[in-house]
């Protein structure tokens, strides 16, 4: 697994963060055209109030070392409570 670009971000990368870029401007998820129409920490807040399993969380439970529930590799959510 290489993750140097997952969602077009070097997860690698000293100070990685998937809500914000190198610039420290909020990072797009999605685009409609050119223009960014999502963000990605407004749709991970939206996960946090939907609750535990959407699309972000998602890559947790893909990518996640096996049987692990805690610890948070990617976007550092908590585990359901």
């Amino acid at each position: 697994m290489d993750f140097r670009d997952f969602q077009r971000i070097d997860l690698y990368a000293k100070n990685a963060n998937m809500f914000r870029d190198e610039q420290g401007q909020p990072r797009p998820l999605a685009r409609i055209g050119d223009r960014p129409a999502v963000w990605y920490k407004t749709f991970s807040d939206m996960e946090t109030v939907m609750g535990h399993g959407g699309q972000l969380a998602s890559f947790e439970a893909v990518f996640s070392p096996r049987g692990r529930t805690a610890d948070r590799a990617f976007y550092g959510t908590a585990p359901p409570a």
